[in-house]
């Protein structure tokens, strides 16, 4: 009798010692996934739930159903990553993970505001013309034919990449990654349209000649903006001029005075991302879903 009792002891004392590794193990991924999570994104307002990444900086925003400002993460790498939990050590996670609050009557109202706002930009976007290449002259100088954006996305099925700046330079960051990513580029339906502002007066500029000359502007796959009235300069400057208060207001305004902003629409003419700060093009494409 002492013998099995012994024997007894024994097993419970190994199942009390695995029950604690267990917790323990769990408890240290949940550090480690928080600590992740806490060093790749955050939101612009608390309570806000981030969507879309766009820039290496942060990203502009708002709250659920609306792109948001924050660091490069996505939901679905957090998800994927957390596939390869055990059951059991999931879980601990969701226990010891609170549900978000349900936004309050006052962030209701402004998430529909800010939602209506996105809808207005959306429309007036597919309005505007874009200056892509069809050529190039003796010069070797890119030759280029206007098309409205909302031709360029119902027949070629164009994903846009918007980024503004208030120098070229910020601009020509852009475009020669983008041409260090050119196979990238090659195997994707994807137009950089770079836009020069004065966000004060919320004015769209002309490029410089050396810039429009630059061979990084003849890029194939770069877009410019082909304003045909002074109403339609007066929108390319609203749109984005709105962008960079926006930054401001969310305290990224000198982020993005120094290295521009960025508005990603997809070919279907929703616009997937909002952010700040230069582009890392993987999360770019994804967030465009090319």
């Amino acid at each position: 009798g002492c013998a099995a009792m012994a024997k007894s002891s024994r097993r419970w004392g190994r199942a009390r010692r695995l029950g604690a590794a267990v917790v323990a193990c769990a408890a240290c991924l949940v550090t480690v996934l928080g600590l992740a999570c806490c060093g790749r994104c955050w939101t612009a307002r608390p309570g806000a739930v981030p969507r879309g990444d766009i820039a290496a900086g942060t990203a502009l925003g708002g709250r659920i159903g609306i792109p948001a400002v924050r660091r490069w993460a996505r939901k679905e790498d957090l998800e994927k990553e957390a596939t390869s939990v055990p059951d059991f050590v999931k879980s601990v996670m969701n226990f010891m993970s609170p549900k978000p609050q349900e936004p309050s009557p006052m962030e209701a109202a402004a998430i529909r505001r800010q939602q209506a706002a996105l809808d207005e930009v959306q429309e007036r976007l597919q309005d505007l013309r874009l200056g892509v290449v069809s050529g190039q002259d003796d010069d070797g100088k890119a030759v280029r034919r206007a098309a409205p954006i909302s031709v360029l996305q119902a027949k070629a099925t164009q994903s846009i990449a918007f980024f503004a700046a208030t120098s070229e330079q910020a601009l020509t960051d852009v475009l020669l990654s983008m041409r260090i990513n050119a196979k990238e580029f090659s195997e994707r339906n994807v137009l950089v349209v770079p836009v020069l502002i004065e966000p004060k007066s919320r004015s769209l500029l002309d490029f410089s000649e050396r810039m429009l000359g630059a061979k990084l502007m003849s890029q194939g796959g770069v877009a410019l903006p082909a304003p045909t009235s002074e109403e339609d300069r007066g929108t390319w400057g609203k749109i984005f001029g709105d962008e960079f208060a926006e930054a401001d207001s969310q305290g990224q305004g000198a982020q993005a005075a120094a290295q521009g902003l960025a508005l990603l629409v997809r070919s279907d003419g929703q616009i997937a991302c909002r952010g700040v700060g230069r582009p890392i093009w993987k999360t770019v494409f994804a967030e465009l879903g090319i």
